[in-house]
């Protein structure tokens, strides 16, 4: 979907411990007021892949744009963690592994 230039650009991070999906994406930004369209869907999340001369790699990262929203999404692995979803804003820091700058921090179980 194409950026709209009039139209101020809001940066978030996703950190995940699984390959992403657009459902839970969609229920954490909705509870801080941003809506994506139901024709969204998991094919416009796009892998990060870069190539070098070993070839093809994947970077661990995939990006969401969608209207006015950048969406960059990132493997992680906590050293106890138990949590699938972290949302930050783009301004977070991660050096000290905090998560206390966390907008949404989502658990979904899965059955």
């Amino acid at each position: 979907m194409e950026i709209s230039s009039s139209i101020p650009q809001k940066y978030y991070t996703v950190l995940t411990e699984e390959a992403p999906n657009i459902d839970e994406i969609k229920v954490m930004l909705k509870s801080i007021g941003e809506i994506i369209p139901d024709t969204i869907s998991n094919k416009n999340i796009i892998s990060n892949i870069t190539t070098d001369k070993k070839g093809n790699m994947f970077k661990g990262e995939w990006n969401l744009k969608v209207n006015n929203l950048n969406i960059n999404i990132k493997l992680f692995k906590g050293k106890t963690s138990s949590i699938d979803y972290m949302l930050f804003d783009d301004n977070s820091k991660f050096e000290h592994g905090n998560a206390s700058n966390a907008l949404v921090i989502l658990e979904s179980t899965k059955t």
